[in-house]
């Protein structure tokens, strides 16, 4: 049976993405800031569940055993892993190759309201990387027994741990807002 050790590798991994962080930081620093960042959370956390769940839902839609089970899962994540090995490789060549810019995509995120935030979270949860360690997660989870409160505890043990780099940032922008414009009058 696949723990939940396997399953807190993937969350870190997830954590330490760069790029659902730098999206953090972008709108934290923007002046849309406040109307945008939580629904940024809120659209990274559901994606982190849908993606997990929706895997996991796959392989125990399978006319397989338990053991057969926790079998292909294991199977699974080794082409995953290669997968994301071949990721890391191609993306570091290619960041050798051509200097590093900003862009202006980059930019934008600060100006944007709070459903294109939330549509962007949603949307940085289908990249290659995340959709991969989000199906990992998944099948570590389908690999355990569907019913059992340990596979819930375990997926939100995943989202919490993977949404972490978000929303502790996210989190202390919101309550030291309010504590500041509590103190200045400013709650707008």
């Amino acid at each position: 049976m696949v723990g939940t050790g396997n399953l807190l590798a993937i969350a870190i991994a997830m954590a330490l993405s760069s790029v659902p962080i730098t999206a953090t930081i972008v709108i934290l620093l923007s002046p849309q800031r406040r109307r945008s960042s939580l629904p940024f959370l809120a659209g990274w956390v559901l994606i982190l569940g849908v993606v997990p769940l929706a895997a996991a839902a796959g392989i125990l839609a399978m006319p397989l055993s338990r053991r057969e089970r926790s079998q292909f899962a294991a199977a699974t994540e080794i082409v995953v892993g290669a997968a994301l090995v071949i990721g890391a490789i191609l993306t570091w060549r290619r960041s050798r190759s051509r200097a590093p810019t900003l862009g202006g995509r980059l930019d934008r995120l600060g100006s944007y309201g709070p459903a294109a935030s939330f549509g962007i979270a949603l949307l940085m949860g289908v990249r290659p990387k995340a959709m991969l360690l989000g199906i990992a997660a998944g099948l570590a989870l389908g690999a355990q027994s569907p019913t059992s409160d340990r596979s819930a505890l375990a997926l939100a043990l995943y989202i919490a741990v993977s949404a972490s780099t978000v929303a502790v940032p996210i989190a202390c922008h919101a309550r030291f807002a309010t504590l500041h414009g509590a103190a200045t009058g400013d709650l707008a």
